[in-house]
Formats: structure tokens, sequence, C-alpha cells
């Protein structure tokens, strides 16, 4: 077995087993005491279950709260953050997440509650910091005092981080930065979920007293070429150890219907919607029956480099966006995920005069929500019963909840019928959601249809020669073929030229 192996193995087996065993404690919280009473006073302004996953995590020594999407896991993180260092004012607290982008929410949000954070970057973020955070960052603090300056870089960053009560880093960066030689009575990690066993066992094992961990088991966890590193503690914990954990019910800024959905899916019925909820979106089409929409996009994935595109998709997402500002939505309420970089950069060059629509991968708009958000699935190839990470449940999850008001996922509903998690998606909400192209009287199809048609298509591939092109809909008009749902003929948006001229500019969109 080599280091790695060993190393993996050893944090997967006996730290898990450690971290499980750890008991009860009473580090903040004492029944009948003054201090009780007013933290019971503070809790009042949670909801019920925020309440008491609070009240919960102050009572171990670890403690996790697991909560549904936009449940409040941030406030909680920030509001611990202000009880105990309202409470404990000696005891040194550090928050903590996986990313740069979830700290430095974090750390905006500790500063909104006028707290004394410091906020420690790793030396190549330096210079990619908010103006609002400038001021609280741990280099700019060394820089703007003489004497501290004067001692040393080593040395001023030890002696602010020492005297500072809240510090704010990644799970990585709280081994940086003279962290290291430093023990925290309290330790709080949001998106725990997103941290592999190394990564989070760093500030674990830095806690004094009480460990935190907050996060969503139901989400994407870490990414990482290397299988072994992609498992989370956080899920181990959870799914494998059975630690107990509070769980968040009622999410906020979803529609309906989504909330209905992804509870049911995923979180086995538990999740609750606000009862505030807005309910209203921009309909786009007379077909489309609620916020959630499938609009079903008969195009041809190509391959380019290791990655994939689907030039019928980046057509099919512009006309949507010309549609939602045509219903009077502004650009900059309209956001478009993928689930490849290359597409990615695909429908930048055909958006490029939209340049307040916010185009991203999956991966990128993880943490981020928009009032109208387009999905586009790319994978469209009806070739093997493999769609690539596309087919995983939490990505899908985490797909389904990106939007505010309206979500519109355009992809090849065939294709998307031959995986289980989608075909679970697709049974159960058909009716609701289905839509065959942007028409005004679009095709009226079933889900049994939609099944019948998959099956009839792989049994008619083992008999169609290696050449044929699969996935698009042939639909003859006067002798002339037409291929899917967009006509694109011999001119400027063949799909051949379409794809050249995105090699000549890909320059320019990697610029841009």
């Amino acid at each position: 077995m080599c280091i790695r192996d060993r190393y993996i193995t050893y944090f997967d087996k006996e730290i898990l087993c450690n971290l499980s065993n750890m008991g009860y404690s009473h580090s903040l919280l004492s029944y009948g005491s003054a201090i009780d009473k007013d933290i019971e006073f503070e809790l009042a302004k949670l909801n019920e279950c925020q309440a008491n996953a609070v009240n919960c995590s102050l009572q171990y020594k670890l403690s996790l709260i697991n909560g549904g999407p936009r449940s409040g896991k941030t406030l909680i993180a920030v509001e611990l953050a202000r009880i105990i260092n309202k409470y404990k004012p000696s005891s040194r607290i550090l928050i903590c997440a996986p990313t740069n982008e979830g700290v430095d929410d974090i750390t905006d949000r500790l500063i909104d509650l006028k707290l004394n954070v410091v906020r420690a970057y790793s030396f190549s973020r330096e210079f990619k910091i908010s103006k609002k955070i400038e001021p609280y960052a741990l280099h700019k603090i060394i820089a703007n005092n003489k004497k501290l300056a004067k001692m040393g870089q080593e040395k001023a960053r030890y002696s602010v981080l020492y005297d500072s009560s809240i510090i704010a880093t990644t799970c990585m960066g709280s081994y940086r930065n003279s962290l290291r030689e430093i023990r925290f009575d309290y330790v709080i990690v949001d998106d725990a979920q997103k941290a592999n066993i190394p990564e989070l066992f760093i500030p674990l094992s830095q806690v004094k007293v009480q460990a935190i961990l907050i996060g969503d088991s139901e989400q994407p966890g870490p990414n990482s070429q290397i299988p072994e590193m992609c498992k989370s503690m956080f899920k181990l914990l959870i799914k494998r150890l059975k630690y107990p954990a509070s769980f968040l019910t009622t999410t906020y800024h979803l529609p309906t219907m989504v909330c209905d959905i992804s509870s049911g899916l995923f979180y086995g019925g538990h999740l609750q919607h606000d009862p505030q909820a807005i309910n209203s979106y921009a309909k786009i089409s007379p077909a489309q029956k609620g916020p959630l929409m499938l609009i079903n996009c008969l195009g041809e994935e190509e391959v380019v480099g290791d990655s994939y595109i689907n030039e019928a998709e980046a057509v099919c997402i512009k006309d949507l966006i010309r549609t939602f500002l045509k219903n009077g939505v502004g650009q900059k309420k309209i956001s478009v995920i993928t689930y490849t970089l290359e597409q990615k950069y695909n429908i930048m060059m055909r958006c490029e005069e939209l340049k307040d629509v916010r185009i991203e991968t999956t991966e990128a708009f993880q943490y981020h929500t928009n009032e109208y958000v387009i999905v586009s699935c790319v994978r469209s190839s009806m070739e093997g019963d493999d769609i690539g990470s596309l087919g995983k449940a939490e990505r899908l999850n985490n797909v389904l909840t990106r939007a505010t008001r309206s979500l519109i996922i355009v992809g090849n509903a065939r294709n998307l019928y031959r995986n289980q998690n989608w075909r679970n998606f697709i049974d159960k909400h058909f009716d609701a959601i289905f839509c065959e192209g942007l028409g005004d009287s679009p095709t009226a199809l079933t889900s049994s249809q939609v099944a019948e048609e998959e099956k009839e298509s792989s049994l008619s591939h083992e008999a169609e020669s290696d050449d044929e092109e699969y996935g698009w809909t042939s639909i003859n008009e006067g002798g002339n073929s037409r291929r899917g749902s967009y006509n694109f003929g011999r001119g400027r948006n063949n799909p051949r030229r379409m794809r050249s001229r995105f090699l000549r500019r890909r320059n320019y969109a990697l610029h841009y």
C-alpha cells in the first residue's frame, strides 16, 4: 500500500471513529443559568428548527447540522459565532469553509454584525479581495500598522491572529498564516460536505472545546480526480456512522413547486417551504404550467478537446433569454448554467452582447442563486447509458434549487430518461414540467411515450449503420430533411460552421 493510500485509510477509519465517540459538553450552556436564559432570548430570532439546531450544537463536543437548500445554514454559522463571542468573549473562534467564496460570504455577514473578525487569506489570494473585507484582511492589518510591519511577516501574523477572537479562513488555510500554532476553543465549518476527509481534519485537529459542522448531505461533495479524495467526512458521519445531526426543514427563497420536488426526491419529504414564498414568475410560453419547465431540445453533442458542446441547446438558450427580456426581465436577473466548460464558452460567444447575463458551470454556480436560471444539459448521445456527471443525484438536486422564481432545463428528454435519477424526476412531474420545443402548440407527449420512444431508439440503434446520427428528430417537409428542433440549414447557423467559428474565436472566449 502506497503512502497516500495509508494516509487516506487512516483518516477514513481511525479519525472518523474517534470523532463519532466525542461526548457531551457543558462548555457554554449551563442549564438554569442566566447565560442559558439569554441564549434562549437570542434564539427567538430564528425559526423553530434553526433554534433547535443552535441549541443542540452548543451541547456536544462534535455537533452536526444538516440542512436542505436555502434553509439558513450560513445564517446559523454566523449566529453561533456571534452568540459564543457575546457570552464567551475570551474564547477563540475559527470559522471556515472549503472555498474562499464561502468564507468571504461568512466574513461579510460577520462585518454587518459589527464583530471583530480577521480574514486570513493565502498569499495567492491577497490581491483578490473586496473593498468591504479589505480592512479586516490579515495582510492589510499588518501593512497599515507600522509597529507590526517592523516585526516581520511571521511574527506580525502570529501577533494579530493570537489576539483575535474570531478568525475566518478556508479549511486548508487554517494550517497556514501561523494558524497551525494556535488552538481554538470553537471551530465552525460551513459547507462541510464540500471538504474531503484530510481537508476537514485540519481545522478539527485545532479544536479544544467544541466543533460544529454545517452542511447538506444531499448536495455535491468534494471534487477531485482521485476517487479516495472525493470522500466527504460530513457525509460519512451522517450516512455511514449514523452520527446524530440536527436537520433544518424550512427552506426560503424557493418556489413551492421546486421545494416539493426536491423534498420528495432527495429529502424523504421532510422539507417545508416558506409560507411567504414568492411563486410569481415570467411566463415565456403558453405551454408553461409552472416555475419549473423541461424543454425537449433534440440536438447533437460534439466533442471539443476533452469536453462537449451542444449547438442546438445554445441556440435554444439564446432564444429563451430574448423571450425573458421581451417579458420585462432584466439581464442581471437571468443566469445560465451548464455541465461542461466548453459549452459555457460556446453560449458566451452566442450571447456576447448580453454582458449582464451570468453564464457559469454548475460547479462555479453551486453557491449562488438567481431569479431565473436556465440549465444546459449538453449531453445528447443515445449511445450507451453513461451521461457523465449529469446523472448524479447530488448534481440534479443542486441544479433544481438554484432559481428563486423560475428554472428552465434545456436537454434531450429521451436521453435524460435513460438515467435512473432523471427518470424518477421526469416520471413524477412529467405533466407539470414537460414542453416539446418553444412553439405555441407543443407536441403533447406523455411519460409513457417518452419511455417507449427511448426503447425504440435503442432497438433501432442496433440495426442502423455506425455513421448514422442519433438523437435528432428527422422531419420531412417538402422533401427536405430537417434535423432537430431548430432548422440550421446551410447558412451561418450550420453546426459545422458554428464549430469552426467557435474554435477560431476560442482565445477571445477565454479572455472574455
